[in-house]
């Protein structure tokens, strides 16, 4: 018995899980504070940030391009401190 492996569909669920991750960590770390970031903060907002747009050098996808600009849009919205 033979099972067929979509790789491209393992691709893109580790994607989207890597990159929900993310969002949840930048939530986690700022939703709280209430735009009153420090220097710190920002830093670490901008190495997460940093590791986002990493994630498309993986992955090589034009989908996945268009999910992590989605993603990064909802992060804009709700800190555009970090933009």
């Amino acid at each position: 018995m033979y099972r067929t492996i979509s790789y491209k569909g393992i691709l893109q669920k580790n994607f989207q899980e890597e990159l929900h991750w993310y969002e949840e960590e930048f939530d986690i770390m700022f939703k709280n504070k209430h735009e009153r970031y420090t220097k710190q903060d920002i830093e670490i907002g901008n190495q997460i940030l940093n590791s986002f747009t990493e994630i498309i050098n993986t992955y090589h996808h034009e989908n996945f391009l268009h999910q992590l600009v989605e993603i990064l849009n909802n992060l804009e919205c709700k800190y555009p401190s970090f933009f």
